[in-house]
């Protein structure tokens, strides 16, 4: 991929009836032993831990140290779990991240927690730039 296009997509995979609660917050922010190997149920929205990846894009140049980032996609996402964004990091640094990766798992079927996108908003590009 010669230019990535960066998109945000998670606003628009969220149903606007998905409100996170204080509840939820506190099961996210509980980090115990094999969270990547469990499902975290949040009422109706099933989330993973990935931390595995596949390399998106990249850039050799920018950045604070003037080496670039590269972006990720997950990789190895649990059989009716969809994406629900990417990770980046500076390139200087070692690859440590996760993402979260989620399912619906509502009952409620004419008013599911994730739907898809209905539109996307770019928030970056490189064509006008030096990275490449």
């Amino acid at each position: 991929m010669s230019l990535l296009n960066f998109l945000c997509l998670f606003d628009t995979m969220i149903s606007r009836n998905f409100i996170l609660n204080a509840r939820w917050l506190l099961q996210l922010l509980h980090v115990g032993s094999g969270f990547a190997s469990e499902i975290i149920d949040l009422d109706g929205l099933q989330v993973s831990q990935i931390s595995t990846f596949n390399k998106v894009w990249s850039t050799y140049g920018g950045g604070l140290v003037d080496q670039g980032f590269t972006m990720f996609e997950p990789s190895r996402i649990p059989q009716g779990f969809f994406m629900l964004g990417c990770y980046s990091q500076p390139n200087n640094k070692p690859l440590s991240g996760w993402v979260l990766v989620g399912k619906d798992a509502c009952a409620n079927t004419r008013n599911p927690i994730l739907k898809k996108p209905l539109d996307f908003i770019l928030v970056w590009n490189s064509a006008r730039t030096r990275i490449s």
